[in-house]
């Protein structure tokens, strides 16, 4: 499924564009950490809108392009982010190219944080494999992890 989720991303990406203009966002989840170098299965596409504090928005899109399943996650708090914390990762993105395309994505050391916060067992695999990779930043990961956990006020 991720090798057909990376060669459709680059439509996957045009067709979110009305969502994205004006907007800072970053890919998050799974393909953010496969897109670093983390080998994971990767079954979707997750963008997160980084919104301006307290502008509070729709509830979460979805669509497919396709057949790639495409969430635009547009309220941080209904993953309960922190948003100090969530402005923190923002600023630690980093931009990968696939498909020809720049594309932000989201820490490792924050999708860590976030992924201990899951009960399923597959999520204690996925964070022993992004904590193992060369890039992952343990200091970094130390500073947001407690801070995962939050409203969009804090």
């Amino acid at each position: 499924m991720r090798e057909k989720i990376i060669e459709k991303l680059p439509k996957v990406i045009k067709e979110a564009t009305p969502y994205l203009e004006n907007e800072r966002w970053m890919i998050t989840g799974s393909l953010a950490a496969y897109l670093q170098g983390v080998d994971v299965d990767v079954n979707d596409v997750d963008i997160l809108l980084v919104k301006r504090r307290g502008v509070l928005t729709n509830p979460t899109p979805q669509f497919y392009v396709q057949g790639v399943s495409v969430h635009l996650i547009r309220d941080p708090s209904l993953l309960l982010y922190s948003y100090k914390a969530l402005l923190k990762a923002y600023e630690r993105r980093k931009v990968v190219e696939s498909g020809g395309i720049q594309l932000p994505v989201a820490p490792l050391e924050w999708l860590a944080s976030i992924y201990r916060l899951e009960k399923d067992e597959g999520y204690k695999k996925k964070i022993s494999k992004i904590k193992s990779h060369p890039s992952f930043d343990e200091k970094f990961y130390k500073e947001i992890k407690d801070k995962a956990i939050g409203t969009s006020e804090d």
